[in-house]
């Protein structure tokens, strides 16, 4: 979340008509989109690990059925 307010507000930087401001406004969209990606890949990582910790429960199930 924090990653898209950066961008936005890279992109309002941006719209300043001086050189180095819209290069700090365009390095803040940079890291902006970075964030979001970092954010992403830990979702990713966290989604991952629940499936693995579930599918371990229902393999123990599994197994106290079977006994």
């Amino acid at each position: 979340m924090f990653g898209f307010i950066k961008c936005i507000a890279g992109g309002l930087i941006c719209i300043i008509p001086f050189p180095a401001i819209q290069a700090a406004g365009a390095g803040l969209v940079m890291s902006g989109i970075n964030d979001c990606l970092d954010g992403a890949r830990e979702q990713g990582d966290e989604n991952e690990r629940l499936q693995q910790m579930d599918e371990q429960r229902r393999r123990e199930a599994q197994q106290q059925l079977d006994i």
